[in-house]
């Protein structure tokens, strides 16, 4: 060895220079960096430079996770002519964050914020377009249009749930991710200064917080997305939220029931925690507001529609808020129904049941209209729910101590036949007064649309005796009333007294009527012997008693004399006997 060693030393200059070249160019192979660019072990970088953030940022070198993409908060960017940059959003940076900002949304019909233009071609056009979002509303609609600068028709990719309702990492941001390949492929976007515009559906003054927005390589399949069913409104409730608008400070949230939620599945508890005296007078739960405007056409229904599991049945009350006047708005805009315990109602394979429960009258007759002005975030329904028996503020003590329900939401559909107006008489049946029958106080006989009715007696309740109403109800209209249309009352009966105070009231049910009298009202006649008596007098004020005549709705008669309710007078407290046939409504020529 140090033979070689000397002899290496005693070359000349040249020799050793050229030897010395060779062990370099050894070294180099040995290290990888000899090679055409084929044979490269190591991709080097293929993202372009990202855009710079806001003027006076350093160029950021190129990123390994894919394209960032930004927006202009100061309005120093140059966008291509007749590129609007935003619309009816504020934006601010979020502080800390390279690529993250904060979009406030103002009033208006359209929301719309474009990315700021890509300093360079994309390499990879195989890419999704992931972001993490905050956000507690629900955008009910996100689009998006590939500028080049021409805008491309907008690509319709979903909705993003409110980041309450979903997975989020530790600091309370959602992922969300849109494969974009075949839009690439489709509007041929990713050249240098192309950009992309988001448009985003929903309530003003929300907030959205959105950063870490990139390209991202990928090899996903893009999926497939339909446009939505516009006519379809999600429903959501969200537990322990806490009131943020003074009318649910006052009326409430939920009372009566506890619940959780999974996904659009809610599992609600009823019970009586609420109350100190540890009795709840009512069981409800309120909806998260509206989100969207209902649009309800002329010729449409619009009907709340949910899936169930429930052990017993029950009846469902839903109410609107906000409301005005507790004692009158409120009230008119119950809608009840009896909900048929879910393994009596056509299950699915899972054991879930659908109800459908119509909501129209109560929504297209309110003043404001419901759902059409949601900028305030107060359009909310509040569902009561109570037992079909006569203990009907108590239902879990008739066994519903637990009510699943999912996929709740409205459903805005064309009027069936036969839930249009129908035009010429419209044929009512009469029905008694549930607790006067169960108490006695009136009898009730039904024979082919002829009725024989006696009442007790004891109007006001004489010697600590119970009360008796001199009522009966007509049965739910089977289809809606014209409208515009003045129709008479019509009947012929046998009563024996003349009834001065006769009187005839829209009641209050399924979205229409108000407990209140028809202000026309025409009294009855005596019959001294067994002839019938036609009776005919027009409901000439039916629209201003909460629009009534909606399929459903009914008519409280009161076969009330003077001499009846006053104590001195010579009806007071004694039986009535009254004989009704060919009950109808008949338009007025």
């Amino acid at each position: 060895m140090s033979n070689l060693v000397n002899d290496v030393l005693h070359l000349n200059g040249k020799m050793r220079h050229l030897m010395a070249l060779s062990l370099i160019m050894v070294f180099a192979c040995l290290t990888g960096s000899c090679g055409d660019d084929d044979d490269k072990l190591v991709d080097e970088p293929e993202t372009p430079v990202n855009p710079g953030g806001d003027e006076g940022d350093e160029p950021e070198l190129p990123d390994t996770k894919g394209t960032a993409l930004f927006f202009d908060v100061d309005g120093t960017t140059n966008f291509p002519a007749g590129v609007e940059a935003k619309k009816n959003i504020t934006v601010s940076k979020i502080e800390g964050e390279k690529n993250g900002y904060q979009l406030t949304f103002a009033e208006g019909d359209e929301h719309f914020i474009v990315t700021k233009p890509l300093e360079a071609d994309l390499v990879k056009r195989n890419v999704k377009l992931t972001f993490l979002y905050q956000c507690d509303t629900e955008i009910s609609r996100l689009g998006l249009q590939y500028l080049t600068p021409t805008a491309s028709e907008e690509v319709y990719k979903g909705v993003l749930a409110s980041s309450k309702n979903v997975d989020v990492d530790e600091n309370g941001y959602a992922v969300a991710g849109f494969v974009l390949t075949r839009d690439m492929e489709t509007y041929n976007w990713g050249i240098k200064d192309n950009m992309i515009r988001l448009n985003i559906k929903v309530a003003a003054n929300t907030i959205l917080k959105i950063k870490d927005i990139y390209l991202e390589e990928t090899n996903e399949d893009p999926d497939p997305v339909e446009d939505p069913d516009f006519n379809k409104y999600p429903l959501t409730f969200t537990p322990n939220r806490g009131a943020h608008w003074n009318m649910e400070n006052t009326y409430g949230i939920y009372s009566g029931i506890s619940f959780t939620k999974s996904g659009d599945e809610y599992t609600l508890l009823i019970d009586d925690s609420y109350n100190a005296s540890g009795i709840a007078l009512e069981h409800y739960i309120a909806t998260d507001p509206l989100t969207r405007s209902l649009i309800v056409e002329e010729e449409q229904v619009v009907e709340l529609i949910f899936k169930y599991k429930a052990n017993v049945d029950f009846v469902l009350n839903t109410g609107l808020y906000p409301f005005d006047n507790p004692s009158e708005d409120w009230p008119a805009s119950f809608t009840e129904s009896k909900v048929t315990a879910s393994a009596n109602n056509k299950p699915d394979k899972d054991g879930w049941a659908t109800f459908t429960h119509n909501l129209s009258r109560s929504i297209t007759t309110k003043v404001p209209r419901w759902g059409l002005n949601v900028d305030e975030n107060d359009q909310q329904i509040r569902f009561m729910i109570r037992d079909v028996g006569a203990d009907f503020a108590h239902p879990e003590k008739n066994g519903l101590d637990k009510l699943e329900l999912k996929d709740v939401h409205l459903y805005v559909r064309e009027k069936r036949e036969d839930e249009k107006p129908v035009g010429g008489e419209v044929k009512l049946f009469l029905e008694a007064a549930g607790y006067q029958i169960e108490k006695g106080l009136t009898t009730f006989d039904e024979n082919n649309g002829e009725y024989d009715i006696t009442f007790t007696g004891n109007f006001a309740g004489l010697n600590g005796g119970e009360y008796t109403e001199y009522e009966v109800f007509t049965k739910a209209l089977e289809s809606e009333l014209l409208a515009g249309v003045t129709y008479n009352l019509e009947f012929e009966y046998q009563i024996p007294i003349a009834l001065d105070a006769f009187r005839v009231l829209y009641w209050q049910e399924n979205g229409g009527g108000d407990n209140l009298p028809e202000e026309n009202s025409k009294g009855t006649e005596a019959c001294s012997d067994s002839k019938w008596k036609k009776y005919s007098s027009p409901l000439t004020n039916r629209a201003n008693h909460s629009n009534w005549g909606g399929k459903g709705q009914k008519l409280r008669i009161h076969f009330y004399s003077i001499s009846m309710q006053d104590p001195n007078g010579e009806e007071f407290g004694k039986p009535l006997n009254v004989k009704v046939k060919n009950v109808k409504l008949v338009p007025a020529q």
